[in-house]
């Protein structure tokens, strides 16, 4: 192979490997109002503070479990 060649095939893969790095429009337009915080009382008695994440067909917990009282 030529150096030509060489240059333009390595140029072809890494087109193709940062192609795939582009924000989607989801990302792009994505909006906070699917979070929201809540206090969450345990059996025990202790209040745990979580933020809850909640869009369709997709979500998620955190919680402060270190600062539980």
């Amino acid at each position: 192979m030529t150096r030509r060649t060489l240059a333009a095939l390595g140029a072809v893969v890494l087109a193709s490997t940062l192609a795939g790095c582009a924000a989607t429009g989801a990302e792009q337009g994505a909006s906070t109002d699917a979070l929201r915080q809540e206090s969450i009382t345990l059996q025990d008695g202790r209040t745990v503070q979580c933020v809850v994440y909640s869009a369709p067909y997709k979500g998620g917990l955190s919680c402060d479990w270190v600062g539980a009282r």
